[in-house]
C-alpha cells in the first residue's frame, strides 16, 4: 500500500524525482489513522502518576508538576530520554528546533539555572 512512492520537484528545466521509502503521505485517507495506532502506544507508555501525556494530529504534550522545579526537570528529562529512545527504535525522531518547554509557575522570582532538559543534545 505504501510502496512505489516517488515525490517530484522542478525549477525551471531541472527536475528531481526521489523515492519515499518511508512515512505516510501527506494528506492521505489513512495516514492519520496510521498514525494514531503508532502514537497510541507511545502515549500509552507515558502516562505516570506524576505526568500525564496527550496527542493530537501528529503534535504531543507532556505536562509534568511538582513543587520543587529541580524535580520536575529531572521528570521532564527522563520522560524525553524515553520518548527519543521510543523514537529510535520506531525510526523516527524528534525535532528539538520543533519541541517548547513552557513552564507555569506562582512564583515572582524564578530561577533560570534550575531549567536544565535538553532534547537531542539541544537545551530546551
Amino acid at each position: 500500500m505504501l510502496s512505489c512512492r516517488s515525490a517530484t520537484a522542478s525549477l525551471g528545466n531541472i527536475e528531481v524525482c526521489v523515492a519515499l521509502l518511508k512515512g505516510f503521505p501527506q494528506g492521505g485517507i489513512l495516514s492519520a489513522l496510521f498514525w494514531i495506532l503508532i502514537a497510541d502506544c507511545l502515549l500509552a507508555q507515558h502516562n505516570g502518576c506524576r505526568y500525564d501525556s496527550q496527542g493530537y494530529a501528529d503534535d504531543f504534550s507532556i505536562l509534568v508538576e511538582g513543587f520543587d522545579l529541580g524535580t520536575v526537570c529531572s521528570v521532564m528529562q527522563t520522560i524525553l530520554f524515553k520518548v527519543q529512545r521510543w523514537c529510535e527504535r520506531h525510526d523516527l525522531s524528534v525535532n528539538p528546533t520543533k519541541t517548547e518547554m513552557v513552564l507555569f509557575t506562582h512564583k515572582r522570582k524564578l530561577i533560570t539555572s534550575e531549567l536544565h532538559v535538553s532534547l537531542a543534545r539541544s537545551c530546551l
